[in-house]
């Protein structure tokens, strides 16, 4: 079995998304940082990651209708390269995004693209009545 057979077999994507990843993830942004020497860099390391992502247009919140499976994707590969960005898109993908996306009617149509290219940054909040943010 040579290594794309393997890759294939493994992965379970489409192989021509899954080489777009690959290609992503060669782009030097991606390189990993270890001991952040300053908070601004901490918090800006990932945002420009999640640039990255926003530009290369790989991934949109509109793929929970039409393609889950991309969304899903982008998590495994963004949890084997970074876990803080893995949050990071969590976060604006799923919980805020895709509660935008869940929950739209046509006037928050325009909202989708904003998601995707980060002119939306959002931030999700959790609580259960009675618990204040004991979400657990």
């Amino acid at each position: 079995m040579d290594s794309k057979e393997l890759g294939d077999a493994l992965l379970d994507l489409d192989p021509k998304k899954r080489d777009e990843w690959f290609q992503l993830l060669r782009d030097p942004v991606f390189v990993p940082i270890y001991n952040y020497k300053t908070w601004d860099e901490t918090r800006d390391h990932p945002e420009r990651k999640m640039k990255a992502i926003a530009k290369s247009k790989i991934v949109s919140v509109t793929d929970f209708g039409s393609n889950p499976h991309n969304i899903f994707a982008a998590h495994e590969f963004l949890a084997m390269t970074d876990g803080v960005t893995a949050i990071k898109f969590t976060v604006q993908f799923n919980l805020f995004g895709g509660s935008i996306y869940a929950l739209s009617t046509e006037r928050h149509r325009y909202l989708f693209d904003k998601i995707d290219d980060l002119s939306a940054f959002g931030c999700f909040c959790l609580t259960e009545l009675g618990y204040g943010n004991n979400a657990v």
